[in-house]
């Protein structure tokens, strides 16, 4: 047989139409729910650290003798705003130290992860809270 006149097989290419439309159909929506997850997931780790800082901020704030509730809870309140958390719960606790007479101070913040999300409470931690909490020693001269 003459390699010139050898043809080769191809499919026809009717046969391949709509196909990857249907491939898209199935792959789409696990690529969106994963880029979703992956977007919910740094917004949470976004919020952790504001609210971190946030408590280390209204920390400071405590530590100075004379300060009062509402001038921490302000502090943190504002600074978790301007990191665009909105929501938080302030709460401050002063205990004393069995060591010394210097008295510990630590602010905790919460908020709600339905607050923070992006989607809402459609990969399931709508009922989680993102906190984050400081403690320093007041040092009282």
């Amino acid at each position: 047989m003459n390699p010139s006149k050898r043809t080769k097989y191809r499919r026809p290419k009717h046969t391949r139409i709509g196909a990857s439309a249907v491939e898209f159909a199935v792959v789409a929506p696990v690529f969106f729910l994963f880029l979703l997850g992956i977007v919910d997931v740094s917004r949470l780790i976004m919020a952790q650290t504001v609210l971190i800082n946030a408590s280390r901020e209204a920390s400071r704030v405590a530590i100075v003798q004379g300060s009062t509730s509402a001038e921490i809870e302000e502090t943190a309140v504002k600074f978790a705003e301007a990191g665009l958390v909105n929501g938080v719960t302030v709460d401050v606790s002063v205990t004393q130290s069995t060591v010394s007479d210097n008295e510990f101070v630590t602010v905790t913040l919460s908020v709600p992860f339905s607050q923070v999300s992006w989607s809402g409470m459609l990969l399931g931690f709508g009922d989680h809270h993102v906190t984050g909490a400081t403690t320093m020693r007041r040092e009282i001269y």
